[in-house]
């Protein structure tokens, strides 16, 4: 489900209380697929977490089996869904420690091999955890920066700067640009003068809860707008269908002119 973008609260709960009940037994790919499944379709399970987390604390060989990949996606699913922060820190550190990072992000290191899909995830992580945004002569945070900003993005983020362009002075067309905040995350628009950012609703950034057949924004768009907000910007979805729409230059010009634009 959460790989298709879907999501079921009563199933997930009866999933997550069954994973909780039989956590310290399960394999450490099965595991790391359930975190981030969770984490991913935006949805709490306090119980199943915390006991994930202890079982990672308390096994130092289990975080030492996982591929650089893997401890990247369950950094990931922590941060974006462990309550306790106490926990949440110490178990990403033991995911992440600073040796592991500083070889697998250095020329030739684990980073090379690492799915494109997997940079985001771990500039998110460095965002949320402070102390693991620098290594040794260099900042890990610039360096997924980088990877990110060179991963293809979708045509629907230049419609949308075009709408920008529309409604915004002439004057204000080059202030636009596609990196946000402090953590220098990629979206789709920023405008840094007023600390605002869009980004148009995507498969990654919603899904769809089978329940109320609603969209609601994903575990990764709750996360980049926590991120966001930490650094004093606001982060905007526009639905893709509005692009190119009168409704959505009048909404945008509204946004715009109350943030004194």
């Amino acid at each position: 489900l959460a790989s298709e973008g879907a999501r079921h609260q009563p199933l997930f709960a009866a999933v997550g209380d069954r994973l909780c009940a039989f956590c310290g037994e399960l394999a450490s790919n099965d595991l790391v697929d359930a975190l981030w499944a969770f984490a991913a379709s935006d949805v709490a399970h306090t119980a199943f977490f915390e006991a994930a987390a202890l079982r990672f604390v308390e096994d130092a060989e289990l975080c030492r089996s996982l591929t650089f990949t893997d401890a990247v996606r369950v950094a990931w699913a922590f941060s974006a869904a462990l309550e306790n922060l106490e926990l949440q820190a110490a178990v990403v550190q033991l995911l992440l420690p600073p040796p592991l990072l500083n070889s697998a992000l250095s020329a030739g290191g684990e980073s090379t091999s690492m799915p494109a899909c997997t940079w985001p995830l771990l500039h998110i992580v460095l965002t949320v955890h402070e102390a693991l945004r620098s290594g040794p002569g260099c900042s890990h945070l610039s360096v997924c920066a980088e990877q990110v900003a060179q991963q293809i993005r979708s045509k629907a983020g230049a419609g949308l700067r075009r709408e920008l362009c529309a409604v915004l002075p002439k004057e204000l067309h080059e202030d636009i640009c596609q990196v946000a905040g402090f953590s220098q995350m990629l979206v789709d628009a920023a405008l840094p003068a007023k600390r605002i950012a869009f980004d148009v609703v995507s498969n990654a950034l919603f899904l769809v809860d089978l329940i109320t057949l609603k969209s609601l924004p994903s575990g990764a768009a709750q996360l980049r707008r926590e991120c966001l907000r930490r650094d004093g910007w606001s982060l905007r979805l526009i639905p893709k269908e509005s692009l190119s729409s009168p409704l959505c230059r009048d909404a945008l010009g509204d946004l715009l002119n109350n943030h004194g634009l």
